[in-house]
């Protein structure tokens, strides 16, 4: 039976492969993309590390498809990269990453030679751009009606052990960016509140990463990351938490905005299944779209000690004819059509970098300091959409182990 049978599975061990080898370098404190520092420090040969850097630097990884290493070329770039203190977690997924990745062209060409010459005109299903011309449209149609877009939608939730045993915090980071509007509207654009499984809103304490006394009690702005006219924000209060709008300002270009909310939320989850609060039987994270937006963005990073290593599950939930909030039971009935792709990332500046939105990696960087969290101690997954679809809601979720005394 064919394992790699569509442009899709035949893209996501490409990307796996300059994932992984940037992943690599990163945990061994090298930067891929300069060659001749990396190749000094590795002490391997500087042609093999010119490659590696190119593969990391390619827009287009089919581009680079040529410069992607053997696997006895991998070993020796891990035993170099071992040798300088990469972590065993990102050794190993290099290794696996190219294992399969010269299975794929094995099953599929035979050769190198025949593999490039095979995927020099892969294309993603038809499927998959339909999906895709359709939300683009939509997105047209919602920035006519609603008056308001944004360039990049996105959050990022970094779970991490909290200060008592048995229990996960969350640092949340979220935004949008170049948001602009074709009209003087209020817009909401952050709200905090928190749902288990069963639908029900739950009390949290959250914590801003940069605590000012001068904006709305309990909004999370990351200034340092935030651009733009100085707004009015409004904080208005809802029967799951509170929401706050951004007052109406100038329009089109003039008034284009960045803003950026981070914040730490104490006790956000326990770390079995079975909690006092309900049936929770996932660590799950939610980002409500509506904003019209060009690209949505969800990462998530979970740190070793949680022990959280199953691939998570993302799916589109609907908003039009539901409720807000997050409801297990009602999940599959809310389900929109998706095609995903999840791509591991590593907390790593370039292995987390964003080409619409290269601010995102510094910001992810600046949070991480102000919490003293190290980010080789971090894995994550990453899902990006062009287009989503308003109102809709994107969910990744982890399934929770049983507890062991169960």
């Amino acid at each position: 039976m064919q394992r790699f049978g569509s442009p899709e599975a035949i893209l996501d061990v490409i990307h796996q492969v300059r994932q992984t080898l940037v992943q690599l370098l990163e945990s061994a404190h090298l930067h891929p993309t300069k060659g001749r520092e990396t190749a000094r420090s590795l002490q391997i040969d500087r042609n093999l590390v010119w490659r590696v850097t190119r593969i990391a630097k390619a827009e287009d990884i089919l581009s680079a498809i040529g410069d992607i290493p053997t696997a006895s070329q991998v070993e020796k770039i891990c035993v170099a990269c071992e040798r300088l203190g990469a972590s065993p977690t990102t050794v190993q997924a290099a290794r696996m990453a190219i294992i399969e990745f010269e299975q794929v062209v094995e099953e599929c060409a035979g050769n190198r030679e025949y593999f490039e010459a095979m995927v020099s005109g892969l294309q993603v299903d038809d499927v998959t751009q339909r999906q895709e011309s359709t939300r683009k449209m939509t997105f047209l149609g919602n920035l006519a009606l609603w008056g308001v877009q944004a360039r990049v939608n996105f959050k990022t939730m970094i779970y991490v052990p909290g200060d008592a045993p048995n229990v996960i915090d969350c640092i949340r980071i979220a935004g949008l960016v170049d948001f602009k509007r074709s009209r003087q509207r209020n817009w909401p654009i952050h709200r905090v509140a928190a749902y288990d499984d069963a639908g029900s809103v739950i009390s949290i304490k959250s914590v801003p990463i940069l605590p000012d006394d001068n904006l709305p009690p309990g909004l999370p702005l990351l200034k340092p990351f935030c651009s733009g006219s100085h707004l009015e924000i409004v904080p208005v209060k809802r029967s799951y938490g509170t929401r706050y709008d951004l007052g109406s300002g100038p329009f089109g270009n003039q008034g284009t905005l960045t803003y950026l909310f981070a914040d730490r939320l104490v006790h956000a989850h326990e770390t079995f299944r079975t909690t006092d609060r309900g049936d929770d039987r996932y660590l799950a994270s939610m980002n409500d779209l509506a904003t019209p937006s060009e690209l949505v963005m969800h990462d998530i990073f979970i740190h070793r000690d949680l022990k959280l290593d199953a691939t998570p599950e993302v799916l589109l939930l609907d908003r039009l004819s539901t409720s807000r909030g997050y409801q297990h039971d009602e999940v599959e009935a809310d389900r929109m059509p998706l095609s995903t792709h999840i791509l591991n990332v590593s907390a790593g500046p370039l292995s987390s970098s964003l080409k619409q939105y290269p601010e995102y990696a510094k910001a992810l960087q600046y949070v991480l300091k102000n919490q003293g969290i190290d980010g080789n101690d971090l894995h994550g997954h990453r899902f990006t959409m062009t287009f989503p679809p308003v109102p809709s809601a994107v969910v990744m979720r982890l399934p929770l182990p049983e507890h062991p005394q169960k």
